[in-house]
């Protein structure tokens, strides 16, 4: 065998063993008190991927931080070296001996770390950290009544030292639970130290009879914890035991009357107002034919949410025109949902005429009996409407008298001059051009008043304000009927856009455009009105 064959052979040998993978496994500290975050590094001499690493493995004994990986190449003098390093916070969670397992990568391993877990007396406790609080309104509901689960997550710790925080809502099951608005975070003081406040308030609804058991809010997460005096950093789990409350659910009362709304407490209200905005407090009311009159009615009920509440129908006379609005929902501070319905009543015939009463059925699941809320109706005296009349400005015609003329004298004379004399002035005035044309005018101030108020309301939407200004500019217009009917079309078409529950496409340029031509004929007819000339 020659020194090439032998050369050859002893590098065969030899070259695994030096391409072999190297993997090592090292720790900050291998006695740990429990809770207290030590680091774990893995090093290989190999380029690799972060995923080549499978750290799931830890958790059973231990809480896991976020991993980090780099990996780099490095020539010095010719000599290539690679290096891929793991990166992780751990955290036991019990006492005792714990191990942590050999890591696997291309067939190389490293050795298991043990780890000696002790007690630590100064750490905090989870209450010392984290508190939850939960408090239910009521435990004894009817079938679509409501309950306040009122819930406070406060943190004692600081809020930027939480690992991977999650607040557990409440949850029951054959109840209905809904979240009222977003929840309310602010900061505080208790017992003299500064804490952050989470406070969210949960609606309980039953729906059907029986025994249920509510858990409350929880939290779960862990939060890094510094000991200032030993220098030991803690990663402390924070899991609080939820609150559990039983609800009893009652049977709905067999003879009970009317729409089914059970509650410990109702308020129902109206107001009434006239076509001017005022306050309508007697039990009767002149008005004429066109005039509006407001009504709006208020019902909060105790721990009812908008899809709950009933509907308000009102049967009014034939002879009164009703727009109604959607009703309008808003949330008090108290947490109850208030409903407002407003209804616009426009009489369309002269008399007198009887707006109904409202009455209202309810459960008082607070007395157990059966109670009722009305609100009392309106009589209305409904007069003629505004009538509109073609102003006159043509000069009624003068009385004649007959003069008997026994001796003309020299006046028949004298009346022939002054005749030849006027037509030769009227034509000499026919002929000469009109240099200085007297401008007649255009328009008049009150009409252009009630134009500009009509304009302008119907502008802003403002529905009351249209009808009062229309019916005082249609008072002075001289404009065919067609037109009129045109425009009355119009503005019953704004009122039903505007009180209608259905959605409509109404435009007002259609309304506008008629009455700025209108306004325009009525004053030429106007500006065009005969009168005796001057003598």
């Amino acid at each position: 065998m020659n020194l090439y064959s032998v050369l050859t052979l002893t590098l065969a040998l030899i070259s695994p063993a030096v391409m072999a993978t190297t993997i090592l496994a090292s720790v900050s500290k291998n006695k740990v008190a429990k809770n207290e975050v030590f680091q774990l590094r893995i090093v290989a001499d190999e380029k690799a991927s972060s995923d080549d690493i499978d750290f799931s493995v830890l958790q059973k004994d231990f809480y896991l931080g976020r991993p980090s990986f780099g990996s780099s190449i490095n020539i010095i003098n010719g000599d290539r070296s690679v290096r891929s390093e793991w990166n992780i916070s751990l955290a036991a969670q019990s006492l005792g001996q714990v191990t942590i397992p050999a890591f696997k990568l291309n067939g190389a391993s490293s050795q298991p770390i043990s780890i000696q877990v002790t007690a630590d007396k100064n750490q905090p406790k989870s209450d010392d950290l984290v508190q939850v609080y939960n408090e239910l309104s009521r435990t004894n509901l009817y079938p679509n009544e409501s309950a306040y689960l009122k819930t406070r997550l406060i943190i004692k710790a600081d809020p930027r030292r939480l690992q991977d925080p999650k607040v557990i809502p409440p949850h029951v099951e054959g109840i209905s639970i809904a979240q009222q608005g977003e929840p309310k975070q602010y900061q505080s003081v208790l017992d003299g130290m500064e804490v952050t406040v989470l406070d969210q308030t949960y609606l309980i609804t039953a729906d059907a009879p029986g025994n249920y058991t509510l858990t409350g809010s929880a939290f779960k997460g862990s939060v890094v914890y510094a000991d200032n005096q030993t220098g030991v950093t803690s990663l402390i789990p924070v899991n609080t035991t939820p609150e559990k409350f039983t609800i009893t659910v009652n049977k709905k009362p067999e003879d009970y009357q009317g729409a089914w709304l059970p509650t410990d407490k109702l308020t129902l209200t109206q107001e009434w107002r006239d076509s001017s905005g005022h306050i309508v407090e007697t039990k009767s009311l002149k008005t004429k034919v066109g005039d509006s009159l407001t009504r709006e009615l208020s019902l909060e009920i105790n721990g009812l949410n908008a899809e709950r509440y009933p509907n308000i129908t009102i049967n009014y006379p034939d002879s009164v025109r009703v727009y109604a609005e959607k009703p309008q929902f808003t949330q008090l501070e108290n947490g109850n949902t208030l409903m407002k319905v407003k209804q616009v009543l426009i009489p369309q015939k002269e008399g007198t005429f009887e707006l109904n009463s409202v009455k209202l059925n309810w459960w008082n699941s607070k007395l157990k009996k059966q109670q009722s809320s009305q609100l009392t109706g309106l009589t209305i005296e409904v007069g003629p409407g505004d009538v509109i009349n073609a102003p006159s400005n043509i000069a009624p015609p003068a009385p004649t008298e007959t003069v008997v003329v026994k001796d003309a004298g020299y006046w028949p004379y004298l009346t022939g001059g002054f005749a030849l004399l006027w037509v030769l002035t009227l034509i000499y005035a026919v002929r000469k051009p009109n240099v200085n044309q007297a401008s007649t005018p255009t328009s008049n101030t009150k009409l252009s008043s009630h134009a500009q108020q009509l304009h302008q309301a119907i502008t802003h939407g403002d529905i009351i304000q249209t009808q009062y200004c229309a019916a005082q500019w249609l008072r002075n217009r001289q404009i065919s009927e067609e037109m009129r009917t045109e425009i009355e079309s119009e503005l019953n078409k704004m009122q039903e856009n505007h009180y209608s529950i259905k959605e409509s496409e109404w435009s007002s340029t259609k309304l506008l455009k008629l009455i700025k031509k209108a306004d325009r004929i009525s004053r030429s007819k106007m500006s065009d009105t005969p009168t005796l000339p001057k003598l």
